[in-house]
Parts: structure tokens; sequence; C-alpha cells
């Protein structure tokens, strides 16, 4: 019984935590195509 719960609270937390990395992602890859130029005197 308890992991049944533990299964549902999981797939809950997988979604937001899925759902908050592909927008990490997807912000990574634009400011990244937006300033490869600045990432040039970053490093």
């Amino acid at each position: 019984m308890e992991f049944e719960v533990l299964k549902r609270g999981h797939i809950k937390r997988n979604i937001i935590i899925g759902a908050v990395v592909v927008i990490i992602l997807a912000a990574l890859i634009l400011t990244r195509e937006q300033n490869i130029e600045q990432q040039q005197i970053y490093l």
C-alpha cells in the first residue's frame, strides 16, 4: 500500500521535474544561440 502512494507522488513529482528540466534546457539553448560571441568572452 505504501509503495502505491509513493508511486503516485513520484509520478507527479517526475512530471513537474521533467517540465522544469525541459524549460531550463530550452532557456539554456536559446541563451547559447543568442550569446555565442559573449560566451567566448566568458571563457
